[in-house]
């Protein structure tokens, strides 16, 4: 697995990779193309130029490649997939308390989690109601008005890659309880990774011809 990242701007995700030390070398994003897609994990920080078109990026993600993106990305994430997602603006920075909502997580971080918006008017995506069931939210955060805002989302396409989305920036994040959290997502595109190549693995064992003595079952 290889790491590529788009140039800083209001986010630098490439410095929360340095924190997390040996393994998680980068290089820059324009060579996301230099290794197969499944062999690839792409991050795009948030107001940072993304060398790629929508539908070159969503062609990216249907052959197996894996993108991590934040904020401002959310514009460019409900370009390449519009049927899935749809993109809004919020205008006040601030502390935000956020509710886990993904039991994984909450096992790892418990029930909830400040977050810091260091910038006013960001962005986030949402989930539409037609899409196909391949999203997923970790994180939300209530407005005083009850509406629930997504904060952590991804999505799995069919085909088998997949897309990471944070509405906050990644290094703003600084506390320990926060490291994890960062922690945790950047290897969640890892683990979704390996999931994917051991469905691979048990798909193609049992489309073998199998002896009179042996049978397999499908994975749930």
């Amino acid at each position: 697995m290889k790491f590529f990242v788009n140039e800083s701007l209001y986010d630098d995700v490439g410095q929360v990779l340095a924190r997390m030390g040996q393994g998680f070398e980068y290089e820059p994003a324009e060579r996301y193309t230099s290794v197969p897609p499944t062999d690839a994990v792409l991050f795009l920080n948030c107001g940072g130029a993304v060398n790629a078109s929508a539908p070159e990026l969503a062609s990216f993600i249907e052959k197996g490649g894996t993108i991590y993106a934040s904020d401002l990305q959310a514009t460019f994430i409900a370009e390449m997939f519009p049927s899935v997602f749809g993109c809004t603006t919020r205008a006040r920075s601030g502390v935000f308390n956020a509710s886990v909502v993904d039991q994984a997580l909450k096992d790892t971080m418990g029930d909830d989690i400040d977050l810091k918006f260091d910038m006013g008017f960001w962005q986030y995506v949402t989930p539409k109601d037609r899409a196909d069931g391949k999203t997923h939210v970790y994180l939300h955060y209530r407005t005083f008005l009850g509406r629930c805002v997504p904060l952590v989302v991804s999505y799995d396409h069919p085909q088998g890659g997949s897309l990471f989305f944070t509405a906050f920036h990644n290094s703003a994040q600084k506390t320990k309880k926060e490291e994890e959290l960062l922690r945790f997502l950047l290897f969640r595109p890892i683990m979704s990774r390996n999931l994917q190549e051991i469905r691979q693995d048990i798909s193609e064992t049992c489309t073998r011809p199998s002896t009179p003595f042996s049978r397999c079952t499908n994975a749930p």
